[in-house]
């Protein structure tokens, strides 16, 4: 499970089914498998003006449509073109899991053009059928100069009876799991090795009749989290077992010194603000450490970033033996003047939990100028005292309400009619999205040399500066030499990224997978970008209403001599 601003860009796709039901496994071959593939296979990458002739034969059609989840059953033709003519009488039909295929009827054959190969074969109803067209060592499909036609994974289900079990629906999720996200994820298998996934699996599956639809849904994640990749997550709220989920009524932040409670309902007002000293009879340090394993995340910073969600789980909780069966528990609170206390918090359904109070509105918290805007895409605001240009860029993405490129256009507008001394770029809210977006602010503020200038531009990061976020906060100082103040990202400057949707058939469940691999530094794999000047934010800051680290972007010394 994740929780992030890029995953929203990528559910978008899941809004319209029918749509997505037509192409979710052209993006799962398109995206996934054939970047892979493509790779993999393709020869004379150094040269500058290809052959076509010299290229391996690709899978360009196939009916049924790899993707559909409507095919009739009984006995069908099964066709598949490719882009060349294909040796005769040569052929690698091979199965993704067990019993994947259907059964052959006959042998294949092209037709007299050979370069449609023709499978005649018996489909039975409410089946998802898998096969490979080559795979591994196995690759008889050819062309007439005996080059392998890249491997094509052609997956679909047939119209019919779902399995009337709970037990037989699972396993079918499981097996359209097993078999789909392995072949779509960028570098799968090196991840995670091939034993220990199918191992996972088998274990997933016999314990189906044993436990419940959410335990199901964690031992997912939890081997969706195996693989390390901040990006590759499972909504747990999206499918069957969702309405098993429940929420403690309170949100929690991580601060440099602590869990602090930053908003709850009503009834729960007094612990607003207050430190989180245990729950049960574990600190949160150590709940952190226990729920890793559940977390996608490629480094700590990420890690922290998510944990206080997860532990908001109260189903999770109680499965790690942190809260009571029924999800209570027993939260030991710390307010600032150094008193304690003990609530126990019923967990609750999460459309149930609704007039959230926040502890900025109920303590009060002074208003800070970061926060002014919180669900704006980016804003920005001259502040005349320190002759400084302040602008937060929250969503890598064009706002509903104006371009980013016009937003940009102001800015520069607003540098033209004032004395700019700094300009503060704030990308600790920013989860990702398209990271070609910010191209006009890097070009612009490159065109107007003394925004730019050593000195006199500074980003702010944290552990939320997400995928297209830690994109901007590198081009920023590697482009225009931007002071990065803060805190280290949530991500890497080297990793997976550029999600797609995988929604399991009968559960719904939706999971993201990664299908490109980024280097940002050829020569290193750091574990986040880190800032130039580090500037740790407290509770104490949070409930005075400070902002340190836009404090220390203000005064910091321009001189650099």
């Amino acid at each position: 499970m994740g929780f992030n601003d890029a995953d929203f860009a990528a559910r978008s796709l899941v809004d319209e089914p029918k749509t997505y039901g037509r192409i979710l496994m052209r993006y799962l071959i398109l995206s996934g498998l054939l970047s892979i593939s493509g790779e993999r296979y393709l020869n004379g990458q150094e040269k500058s003006n290809q052959n076509l002739t010299e290229q391996p034969p690709v899978v360009v059609e196939t009916w049924p449509i790899s993707g559909s989840r409507d095919v009739e059953s009984g006995v069908i033709e099964m066709r598949v073109r490719f882009s060349k003519e294909m040796r005769d009488h040569s052929w690698s039909l091979c199965a993704a899991w067990a019993n994947s295929t259907p059964e052959i009827i006959g042998e294949p054959y092209f037709d007299a053009g050979r370069n449609i190969c023709v499978i005649k074969a018996k489909l039975e109803p409410g089946h998802t059928y898998a096969t490979w067209l080559n795979t591994g060592n196995f690759k008889s499909f050819r062309d007439d100069d005996g080059h392998p036609s890249i491997p094509y994974l052609l997956i679909f289900q047939t119209k019919g009876t779902v399995p009337a079990s709970r037990q037989g629906r699972w396993i079918q999720d499981i097996d359209y799991f097993a078999a789909a996200f392995p072949n779509c994820h960028k570098d799968f298998y090196t991840l995670i090795s091939r034993k220990v996934f199918e191992h996972e699996i088998a274990e997933l599956k016999a314990n189906i009749p044993h436990i419940s639809d959410v335990a199901i849904l964690f031992r997912l994640d939890r081997i969706i989290a195996s693989l390390g990749v901040a990006h590759t997550t499972m909504n747990c709220l999206s499918g069957i077992g969702a309405e098993e989920i429940h929420l403690y009524p309170t949100q929690t932040h991580w601060f440099s010194d602590g869990l602090i409670v930053t908003a709850g309902l009503p009834m729960y007002r007094k612990v607003l603000g207050a430190r989180v000293i245990k729950i049960g009879a574990m600190k949160p340090e150590e709940i952190q450490d226990r729920i890793s394993p559940y977390i996608s995340h490629e480094n700590q910073p990420w890690l922290r970033h998510q944990s206080s969600i997860f532990m908001a789980l109260a189903e999770l909780m109680a499965q790690e033996q942190i809260a009571a069966t029924n999800g209570n528990a027993q939260f030991t609170f710390a307010k600032s003047n150094g008193e304690t206390f003990t609530l126990e918090l019923a967990p609750e359904p999460p459309q149930e939990l609704t007039n959230w109070i926040s502890a900025r509105d109920a303590l009060p918290v002074p208003p800070g100028l970061a926060r002014k805007h919180p669900a704006s895409f980016y804003w920005w605001e001259y502040l005349s005292n320190s002759k400084s240009l302040y602008l937060q860029y929250n969503r890598c993405a064009d706002s509903p309400e104006y371009l980013f490129i016009d937003f940009v256009s102001e800015i520069l507008a607003c540098a033209d009619s004032n004395h700019i001394q700094r300009v503060v770029v704030d990308l600790r809210y920013n989860g990702g999205g398209n990271s070609e977006i910010i191209k006009p602010l890097l070009k612009g503020l490159q065109s107007h040399g003394a925004l730019s200038a050593p000195g006199h531009l500074y980003a702010l990061i944290g552990n939320g500066t997400f995928s297209s976020g830690m994109f901007a906060a590198w081009h920023l100082r590697e482009d225009l030499h931007a002071i990065l103040i803060g805190a280290p990202t949530g991500d890497k400057p080297n990793g997976w990224g550029d999600v797609k949707p995988l929604i399991l058939p009968n559960s719904k469940l939706q999971i993201y997978y990664s299908t490109k691999h980024f280097t940002l530094i050829p020569d290193a794999d750091p574990p986040s970008i880190e800032p130039d000047l580090t500037v740790p934010f407290t509770s104490a800051d949070f409930l005075a209403g400070r902002d340190p680290a836009l404090e220390t972007a203000l005064s910091h010394s321009t001189n650099t001599n």
